[in-house]
């Protein structure tokens, strides 16, 4: 888990999954898997997602949203908790 701050309020938080399969070598074929972990916990906790495209999946709420991601430039996946 990771919060960011912006001065002191709590602005975000990142989830990542581990466990699952070998982070080593550290490959997006990995990280691909990630995502479809993700993806389907938040399915399993919040219901079919609002937006859903080849990145990932979103959520919005009236207090901010959440979201699956993955980026292939860094290559990493990780599930974001915004507040507005």
């Amino acid at each position: 888990m990771k919060l960011v701050y912006n001065d002191t309020n709590l602005e975000m938080c990142a989830l990542k999954h581990y466990g699952s399969f070998e982070e080593i070598p550290y490959c997006s074929e990995n990280e691909i898997k990630r995502l479809h972990i993700h993806n389907q916990w938040l399915e399993n906790m919040l219901g079919k997602p609002r937006e859903s495209e080849d990145w990932g999946i979103k959520y919005k709420f009236q207090w901010g949203e959440i979201s699956s991601v993955y980026s292939p430039q860094t290559p990493e996946s990780a599930i974001f908790i915004k507040w507005l």
